[in-house]
């Protein structure tokens, strides 16, 4: 940890995901959350933990982490990621299946300039566990703005053979490789095409880097239960489209499914509209 530091510092939000989680659950899949660790002058000092997302091997959680970068210091964190088992007790995390985990230099994170893709292992990285961890960093400023939105779909394609769709929608920035990263999930609205999801506030820092004009990518997708979301369409824009003081005429936008539209060609329209209640 610090210690006395007193050389150059900056702020840096880390983003995690993972791919092919080991799936310890019977009847189901994994129930992931990871849990991040840097490394003190004798042991490692838990820094907090992402939320819990169900019946998923591939997930991108959306709680971040805010860490100081300390240029002329070698920081050590640790990702290790659970299959919560017990919701009562959620912090013992002798009450979870470890599902492995993968330490890292912050450094590596902040000069990659993409990505740091790292396998999960064994506790004290002695055995592959299978799977691997996706850590992005980011520098970033002190949030001056904070966005609220408010988000709403119709005519939505439907999904569910006996019903309708039970939609929700994930919100992810660009970054400066091309990939986007998720930085909102809503809550899924039960056997609808039209949904109205609840408003939510952040800071524009962590919505879009605090840049008016970085693309943001709004996908759509219908809710399963055994984590296998159907994708029902997806949209572009920056922020500026949408926000009115900044000039923005944006008020809706056509979802599109990319494998849809390749199927019905010319015919194809959009699978349903995504709409701006507010923006402020």
């Amino acid at each position: 940890m610090a210690g006395g530091y007193d050389g150059p510092v900056t702020k840096v939000e880390l983003y995690i995901s993972c791919t092919k989680l080991i799936n310890t659950d019977v009847f189901s899949k994994s129930d992931p959350f990871a849990v991040l660790y840097e490394r003190g002058r004798k042991d490692w000092i838990k820094l907090g933990k992402t939320e819990v997302i169900y019946d998923n091997l591939n997930p991108k959680f959306t709680k971040t982490f805010v860490v100081d970068y300390r240029f002329e210091e070698i920081q050590h964190f640790k990702v290790s990621l659970y299959d919560l088992d017990d919701k009562v007790n959620m912090d013992n995390l002798e009450k979870h299946d470890f599902l492995g985990e993968a330490e890292f230099k912050l450094a590596d994170v902040v000069t990659a300039g993409k990505v740091l893709d790292k396998p999960l292992m064994k506790h004290q990285g002695s055995q592959k566990m299978g799977g691997f961890v996706h850590i992005t960093g980011e520098e970033i400023e002190e949030s001056k703005f904070d966005i609220n939105m408010k988000l709403y779909a119709n005519k939505l394609d439907k999904k569910d053979f006996f019903g309708k769709s039970d939609p929700f929608v994930e919100i992810a920035k660009a970054q400066k490789d091309g990939t986007f990263t998720v930085v909102h999930r809503s809550q899924p609205i039960m056997k609808t095409l039209d949904p109205t999801w609840n408003e939510f506030t952040m800071p524009m820092q962590k919505l879009c880097s605090g840049e008016w004009d970085r693309q943001l990518q709004f996908t759509v997708f219908d809710w399963n239960k055994s984590g296998d979301h159907e994708l029902i369409g997806k949209a572009t824009c920056k922020l500026r489209d949408v926000i009115k003081e900044k000039g923005g005429t944006i008020t809706q936008l056509d979802l599109v499914n990319p494998s849809i539209k390749a199927k019905k060609g010319h015919k194809y329209h959009n699978s349903g509209i995504l709409g701006f209640h507010h923006v402020r």
